[in-house]
């Protein structure tokens, strides 16, 4: 498996998992494809932002089936980095989410800007909480959150950056 930059060529990408109610089901619900352009905009802009936000591309046969990224988030006034992660419907459930993820903290680990990661899954999303869990985020608590103009309670994890311990290679 690999992480590639996100690029103007991944929209599709975004339109195809964005726009689904699988994908959305803890998002608030599927978009419309008119709300694509603003968020593939802003995946370009954190492509080349801190640590940055990438492709996932299981193999060159198979091709883009995901995002994750870090980007910077202001929080209770405080910037901060946020991580997140979304997955074609065919290939959740299957660790690829964990290992791409394990993959962009290793790159972050290395950024001397990032103390620490955070996180914001919908409470009621047992596979990303389970993610964050697997991969030593710490459980800080619930707020409000949301995403693409839905709002929702989210668990608050953090993974403190200098005790993060890059995981294992994992086969894909």
């Amino acid at each position: 498996m690999r992480l590639r930059l996100y690029a103007d060529e991944d929209r599709w990408l975004t339109e195809a998992m964005e726009c689904d109610p699988v994908v959305m089901a803890h998002l608030g619900g599927p978009l419309s494809p008119a709300d694509i352009p603003p968020i593939h905009a802003r995946r370009i802009v954190h492509s080349d932002d801190d640590v940055g936000y990438f492709v996932i591309i299981p193999d060159e046969a198979t091709g883009p089936i995901g995002t994750v990224g870090i980007w910077r988030l202001e929080l209770d006034g405080e910037t901060v980095h946020e991580v997140g992660w979304m997955l074609l419907p065919a290939f959740q459930g299957r660790g690829i989410a964990s290992q791409a993820l394990a993959m962009v903290l290793d790159l972050a680990k290395a950024d001397t800007r990032v103390d620490a990661v955070h996180a914001f899954p919908n409470i009621e999303n047992p596979a990303s909480n389970a993610i964050c869990r697997k991969l030593g985020f710490e459980l800080l608590g619930e707020r409000d959150g949301g995403y693409g103009g839905h709002r929702f309670r989210t668990n608050h994890w953090r993974l403190d950056m200098r005790t993060y311990r890059p995981q294992p290679a994992t086969a894909s």
